[in-house]
């Protein structure tokens, strides 16, 4: 698999894991299963992207989380500076 899989394309990959018998694979609906040759390489691909994909939604998250510490520590400064004024 040369390109990478949106976001997107990685739920719906993995929501057609959960239905029975493999069910959206045979369907066609699965962005990853035809990209594959088997199940196994299927499975495998789809467990690395996951993963990639929560690596980077875990680094997003923890960059938000410093952005709204920084946010919040400038609106106490101004908070503190206008009580003084």
């Amino acid at each position: 698999m040369d390109k990478k899989l949106t976001d997107s394309e990685i739920v719906k990959a993995l929501e057609c894991c959960t239905k029975r018998e493999h069910q959206c694979c045979n369907d066609g609906e699965c962005p990853l299963f035809y990209k594959t040759v088997t199940y196994s390489e299927c499975r495998w691909k789809l467990l690395k992207e996951t993963t990639d994909l929560i690596n980077r939604l875990q680094a997003e998250n923890e960059r938000l989380k410093k952005a709204y510490q920084r946010c919040a520590w400038e609106r106490d400064m101004l908070m503190e500076q206008n009580a003084y004024n």
